[in-house]
């Protein structure tokens, strides 16, 4: 058959008619699908679904269209129809396409219209499901209706908060703005929400209208509006269509409960409304004037509606606050609070305000346990309820030190209510109480700006200003908060400074008027123990401290701590009670059990291939119930009626039954948790080795150089680099940074053990054979647990397609391991850095360069010169431009510094400028940042752009770390270097920063562990041991120090080694070997105009002068301070260097105005650098000692005591360095040497 015949063929079997038609009404059902389904909250894969089954079914449909045809008798096979002389001729498929066509289009232009309103919110980067109910506007002529219009407003939010879907703000920060305000886009920013509720109310007689409109804000699109004319019986109904309406506008979905909890009508009568509402309308207001015209209305409420939940809980609620803002005692509210909490929830336990209430109240009563269970019910309750987030981060999360926790909900309760001047506060006194003071701070601003009058916020900020160490700044805000009324607490803690500060008469006197204002009116017995506390009157303190205990005052959160102290005086009979309640049975009956479990967990999931995860979650869940476990011990008693609490057990005169159950079960378990653990001894040695790790894991060993040339082993590292470079921007691969794999000979012996210590599943071996413009590449990639080949191939190109080979090599091995790749990573992978290949040449080169790992100045240059050679050759090469910044940082401790900085900045330009989202451009301006700028948060910035632009997250987690630490965040810093040891196991430099962080932090033992195992990849590693060395000085075994110094040479190319080994031996007192070291350091050839040669001299003035030998020592030590002052400049890391060293050696000079002079330049690092700033106040307070200014050097050496940072202070090192010999007769001095290091 020709063609013409087989196209004529086709129309005449009415192919083309059900293509035509096939296609159309497929449109029509992927716009139905991709419109439809998500509204519905279908998945996704259904979408893909749909269209797949579309895409399979056409070519079905034209087969089925070419074999049988539609006749008056049905469907018949073609032939058959053919032989009958049966066709069909109706038009009918010309109607499908064009009612499909009509629908499918329209569907198309609707879609594009919401999508770009959905586009444009999600742009303004606020939630689409996110809402501010805006004050409805009174339209009713008589003003006293106001209440109405606010009741209805808020009735409506409370609905909408009960949607765990929405975020919905509190009406706190809402009825700060007028009804119908202009400025919607603004306001919705402000509060952070997309949308905006407007409306008003307008009543007449027992009628009422209420219009409401909801607006998207970020594009003034009115999304829906209503009008209601109703009864006003009726408003509960009118109230929950509008809350439904909304919901389902936004396409929030609704559970079950969320909507009968909303479709709820809280009372049947209207008078118990109508006050409820009113009650509401004063509770809101919060002044010592309304509340208590809120807590009668609400009492009149429910004297006509006795079963009236909400009223009973609102009723609570002003009793819980009623403190806070009049005179009323909390010995007398909270009985009342608690019995009308419980009453609202008798009749309805699905009241999130009653249990925030009840949580509260038992807050109150310390019953931790129960407050944070009925929290957490509250916000499962009503997830957008700020009050209930508000008092748990400040209640029972705060007051047991759960400060993470605390502060979460903080943040949780601010984004609900971000107008809250009080939630804001509160926030802050949660940054204060973990220490956090300059976040306090900053909140505290955020509530000034917000009420500029509010007196609550200078006592905090005059509090965290106070234990900042800022007293002198704290005063005034105290007395500011006086003048704003906050008159008790500001008398309290000003007392309190005055009479630390020395000033006891004016302290006194502040004591006087609390005193007096106690007659008037209720004053908390922990602002009395504050006072006298700062008196000196420690018994008084604790009496009040007691006092304010045992009165349940609001301010037992203060007391948490306090009366700790007083239980220790009862350690014995505590553990008396431990032993009656059974505590000590349950922990080891505990004990077993959770042993028994875990070995079962280890043993029997991996067997069933059970997710690692999963045996985590069971020993998570095992400590986590520990201490539950105990909890549970101590408050219930198993008798024979059944469980019961112990205070219950105890009334009962009933004897307790002498169980031994505990005994078999111990035993029973513990012979069944040895058994598995000797069987999983004997039996893992047939395990596979790595199992549980993820399959999607690879190492890239060094690749092999087979060509002639030796000095193209450069090529081949520089190929293995760039394979694994393509590889690590795979999200959904784990690659082993390059750091830990070069360790590895290119034939190395057991895969399975290097798998191991590598932490992967697979590995990549190569070679490469470079010849004349020729290149060949093996690759070949192996499951190194069951040493199965999983793929392999073998390249010969052109030396100018390298790029093409690195790229098909990255994607083959992603492709065996089933990694998905996205877009983005694909283009990443694919693309071509330069189109020279004397300039890539030269960046491999510079590459393997840079990768030796060591820190001279030859190799540094090297470096530099190959990437200026590639950039040379193409100065398009962003990749070179970036590797050359980062090469000129890393020789920013060389003196030539301020020459290299100028040319740092330009190459980063110039980097951005060829290639805008270059991953290591990111990273080359974090190092700039973090080195250069000093810009901590802009290098944590740049360097996580990098991570998300393909760059080593290993690289970026471990410079982030670094930053971490300066800035004194230091749990962070070591997750983040703990991150990037698990992409770099075998990266020393790495382990040795994680092990110095621990050392600043004075957790030695971790330091050890940590140094250990970088001693492991490289035991002779010099830099390594000074490292523990310098641990054991600080911890004071100088036994230890010195085994481990006696393996490090003395290298006079390296002053921290040298220093190390100085240290030494002052702490030894062994000053003639330092003496002789040093002079003979000094004779062999040093850098000219170097800070070696001062450095060494000046350490020798120190020796000789500590020995005893004045006249050599003053000659030494001024011949190196006129060296360094020569050479010193303020900036770069030199400098720093020279500043200290100069202070030390000024002061032993006796030279004060010295002293001064560069004490004074090293007060913005002090300052500004968490980790190098407290050595550097080290440095000062010595200064001090060694002018004779005892008192401030002991000062300044008590405080330093307590903070961690580079090389700390320790009690051990101020008994054995001879800078400290001039305190030794000070008493206060000695007793810093006394404590434990």
């Amino acid at each position: 058959m020709n063609l013409s015949a087989f196209v004529a063929e086709l129309k005449r079997r009415n192919v083309y008619k059900v293509a035509i038609a096939y296609g159309v009404v497929a449109w029509l059902l992927i716009q139905i699908a991709t419109q439809v389904f998500p509204f519905l909250e279908i998945p996704n894969w259904a979408i893909r679904l749909v269209i797949m089954v579309i895409v399979i079914g056409f070519p079905i449909a034209l087969i089925i269209a070419w074999a049988f045809e539609t006749t008056p008798e049905g469907i018949k096979r073609t032939d058959a129809a053919d032989a009958a002389g049966q066709h069909s001729r109706g038009g009918g498929w010309v109607y499908v396409v064009l009612v499909g066509a009509a629908l499918s289009i329209g569907l198309f232009f609707i879609g594009r219209y919401t999508a770009a309103s959905r586009k444009q919110t999600e742009l303004a980067g606020l939630p689409v499901k996110s809402i501010a109910v805006l004050p409805f506007d009174n339209l009713s002529r008589n003003p006293d209706n106001a209440y109405l219009a606010e009741g209805i407003q808020d009735e409506i939010l409370t609905r909408l908060a009960k949607v765990a879907d929405l975020k919905v703000i509190s009406r706190t920060s809402t009825q700060k703005y007028k009804s119908a305000p202009d400025n919607l886009r603004e306001i919705a920013k402000q509060l952070g929400v997309a949308n905006i509720l407007e409306g008003s109310v307008q009543r007449a007689a027992d009628q009422v209208r209420v219009n409401v409109q909801l607006i998207n804000a970020t594009t003034d699109a009115h999304l829906w509006a209503e009008s209601y004319d109703r009864a006003l019986t009726d408003i509960f109904m009118v109230e929950t269509e509008i809350a439904k309406t909304i919901s389902d506008t936004l396409r929030a979905k609704l559970t079950g409960s969320e909507e009968r909890m909303i479709s709820e009508k809280p009372t049947a009568n209207p008078e118990a409304y109508k006050l409820y509402l009113k009650g509401r309308f004063f509770w809101s207001r919060r002044t010592g004037d309304n509340l208590p015209k809120a807590i009668d209305y609400f009492k009149q409420a429910i004297a006509h509606d006795p079963n009236y939940a909400l009223a009973y809980a609102a009723l609570a609620e002003a009793y819980i606050i009623l403190p806070g803002y009049t005179d009323a005692d909390p010995r007398d509210v909270n009985p009342k609070a608690k019995e009308v909490a419980r009453k609202a929830l008798e009749i309805d336990d699905t009241l999130a305000e009653a249990h925030n209430a009840f949580a509260q109240i038992s807050f109150f009563d310390l019953d931790f346990a129960g407050a944070i269970k009925e929290f957490q019910r509250a916000i499962a309750l009503n997830p957008n309820y700020a009050t209930a987030h508000h008092w748990y981060a400040t209640g029972p999360l705060q007051a047991l030190g759960r400060f993470d926790e605390a502060i979460a909900e903080g943040a949780r309760a601010i984004e609900l209510d971000p107008l809250s001047a009080i939630i804001q506060i509160d926030a802050a006194n949660n940054y204060i109480v973990a220490g956090r003071y300059d976040e306090a701070i900053d909140h505290i601003h955020k509530a000034l700006e917000i009420d500029p009058e509010f007196a609550d916020a200078y006592v905090s900020l005059g509090v965290a200003l106070e234990l900042k160490g800022d007293v002198t700044a704290a005063i005034p805000n105290f007395e500011r908060a006086y003048q704003l009324g906050a008159d008790t607490v500001s008398l309290a803690f000003l007392g309190n400074l005055y009479g630390k500060t020395g000033n006891t008469a004016e302290a006194a006197k502040m004591l006087a008027e609390l005193e007096q204002l106690a007659i008037k009116q209720h004053v908390s017995p922990y602002l009395f123990a504050v006072l006298q506390a700062g008196l000196g009157n420690k018994s008084e303190a604790l009496r009040w401290l007691e006092k304010n205990y045992t009165d349940r005052s609001e301010d037992i959160t203060n007391m948490a701590r306090s009366k700790s102290v007083l239980e220790a005086m009862k350690v014995d009979s505590f553990f008396a009670e431990l032993k009656r309640r059974s505590v000590y049975k349950v922990a080891i009956a505990y004990g077993v059990v959770a042993w028994l479990l875990m070995q079962i967990a280890s043993q029997i999931f991996p067997f069933f291939e059970i997710p690692n995860w999963a045996v985590r979650l069971v020993v998570l869940m095992l400590i986590i119930g520990f201490p539950v476990a105990l909890i549970i011990a101590w408050a219930f008693e198993l008798t024979p009626e059944g469980l019961k609490r112990t205070e219950v057990a105890d009334a009962t005169p009933t004897p307790r039954p002498g169980h031994r159950t505990w005994i078999y079960v111990v035993i029973v378990a513990g012979a069944i948790s040895v058994g598995l653990f000797f069987l999983r001894r004997y039996t893992s040695s047939t395990k596979v080795v790595g199992s549980g790790l993820s399959a999607k894991s690879i190492a890239v060993l060094p690749f092999d150089n087979l060509s002639e040339e030796k000095g193209n082993a450069y090529f081949a590292e520089g190929i293995q680099d760039e394979i694994l470079t393509r590889l690590a921007k795979v999200a959904d691969l784990k690659v082993i940074s390059r750091t830990s794999t070069q360790q590895y000979g290119t034939k190395p012996g057991s895969l399975s053990q290097i798998a191991k210590q590598l932490g992967v599943t697979n590995i990549v071996e190569g070679s490469v054979q470079k010849a004349e413009g020729q290149v060949r590449v093996n690759v070949q990639l192996i499951n190194a647990q069951t040493d199965s080949h999983l793929w392999g191939d073998t390249y010969d190109r052109k030396l100018t397609d390298i790029f093409a080979v690195e790229s098909e090599v990255a994607k083959s091995i992603a492709e065996a391991l089933q990694a998905r790749l996205t877009g983005g990573e694909k283009s990443a992978i694919d693309i071509k850095p330069t189109n020279n290949p004397d300039a890539y040449d030269a960046y491999l080169r510079a590459v393997a360069s840079w990768s030796k790992l060591t820190y001279s100045t030859e190799d540094a240059e090297n470096t530099i010169n190959f990437y200026k050679r590639a950039v040379q050759l193409d100065p398009k090469f962003a990749e070179a431009w970036a590797g050359l910044a980062v090469a000129y940082l890393d020789i920013y401790n060389d003196e030539n510094a301020p020459q290299r900085l100028a040319e740092v900045k330009p190459a980063i330009d110039t980097a951005f400028r060829m290639q805008p989202e270059l991953g290591e451009a990111y990273f080359a301006l974090g190092n700039y940042r973090y080195r250069i700028l000093r810009d901590y948060d802009g290098a944590l910035e740049a360097f996580e752009k990098a991570a998300q632009r393909g760059v080593s997250r290993a690289k970026t987690a471990d410079f982030a770390s670094y930053v971490k630490r300066r800035q004194g965040k230091w749990e962070e810093s070591l997750t983040l270097s703990s991150q990037a040891s698990e992409l770099d196991p075998r990266n020393t430099n790495i382990l040795a920063a994680r092990a110095e962080t621990y050392f600043a932090l004075r957790r030695f033992q971790e330091a050890h562990a940590t140094n250990e195992r970088a001693l492991e990849s490289t035991p002779a590693d010099p830099a390594l041991l000074a490292l523990s060395a310098s641990v054991y000085q600080a911890e004071g075994d100088l036994k230890a120090a010195r085994q481990l110094l006696d393996r490090v040479p003395l290298d006079g190319r390296d002053p921290e080694l040298v220093g190390v080994h100085f240290d030494q031996w002052c702490m030894e007192r062994r000053y003639s070997e330092a003496i002789k070291a040093l002079r003979n350091l000094l004779a062999t050839p040093l850098p000219e105009g170097g800070i070696l040669k001062p450095t060494f001299q000046g350490w020798l003035g120190l020796a000789e002068l500590w020995s005893g030998d004045q006249v050599a020592g003053r000659s030494d030590l001024l011949k190196a301070r006129d060296q360094m002052e020569g050479m010193y400049k303020e900036e770069g890391e030199v400098g720093r260097r020279l500043v200290s060293q100069l202070t030390f050696i000024c002061a032993w000079l006796g030279d004060r105005a010295c002293v001064e002079r560069h004490a004074a330049r090293m007060q913005k690092e002090i300052a500004a650098d968490t980790f190098n700033g407290p050595h550097a106040a080290g440095t000062v307070a010595v200064a001090q000692a060694a002018l004779g200014e005892t008192d401030s050097a002991v000062r300044s050496l008590t405080g330093l005591l307590q903070v961690p940072g580079n090389r700390p202070v320790t009690p051990a090192l101020l008994r054995l360095d001879p800078a400290f010999d001039p305190l030794r007769k000070d008493p206060q001095f000695l007793r810093l040497c006394k404590e434990a290091p």
